[in-house]
């Protein structure tokens, strides 16, 4: 159960509802969504497949979605967190989209069956533990090397993937990307890094992962 106050911020034109522990939508939010209409545009067969958000946050990106794009489309939005959770049910409701989503609350994607979606997308906690002081701060807490969180994603991401399928997710210069990389080549087939965000202390990208075998795939950067 969520405790805290429900605060309201003006995004992009969208009242969003919020709590003080829930991540604000920021750069990174921006690339995620970026990537998530540019493969949901050029694929509109996504759209007869169930689009599974892990860590939804605010519900941010999920209304993006439902504003862009006028199908009849079913999400299932998945947060840890009981007080992002709420928040995603209220900016649906709010939005009169909550009838085509199921908001769940479970640690990373292990309430959903295996080979589910065809459309996995997640921004992660990435800044690594050491440069933290709280480590209790969920919302940006990565693990050690930032990708602790990346990895039960990642991996549940490929485990409820319906091939061929697509992932998609935000990744930034302070993990450790040689070990990402090496994880999605080695179960996916091609990786391709763009829409990048260069600040003076990190680089943040998007990454599309395209799922069909389990053969060793390629990596693209643009």
């Amino acid at each position: 159960m969520c405790r805290e106050p429900i605060e309201f911020m003006h995004i992009n034109g969208l009242k969003i509802a919020l709590t003080s522990s829930v991540y604000v939508p920021s750069h990174d939010t921006a690339i995620l969504i970026n990537i998530v209409h540019d493969v949901l545009s050029k694929h509109k067969k996504l759209f007869q497949s169930i689009l599974v958000e892990i860590g939804s946050g605010t519900g941010y990106v999920a209304l993006t979605i439902f504003s862009k794009f006028k199908h009849s489309l079913y999400m299932i939005l998945i947060d840890i967190s009981p007080c992002a959770t709420l928040c995603t049910w209220i900016n649906l409701k709010r939005y009169f989209v909550d009838c085509c989503a199921d908001v769940v609350q479970c640690d990373s994607a292990s309430c959903l069956r295996s080979a589910i979606s065809r459309f996995i997308s997640f921004n992660p906690p990435y800044i690594p533990e050491e440069d933290i002081r709280d480590l209790s701060d969920l919302a940006v807490c990565g693990g050690p090397d930032g990708i602790e969180v990346w990895r039960l994603f990642y991996a549940d991401a490929v485990r409820i993937c319906k091939r061929p399928c697509y992932i998609l997710f935000v990744l930034s210069s302070l993990q450790n990307l040689e070990i990402v990389f090496k994880t999605v080549l080695n179960t996916c087939s091609s990786l391709d890094v763009y829409d990048c965000y260069y600040f003076f202390f990190e680089s943040i990208c998007g990454a599309v992962v395209r799922c069909e075998d389990n053969a060793k795939g390629s990596c693209s950067r643009d």
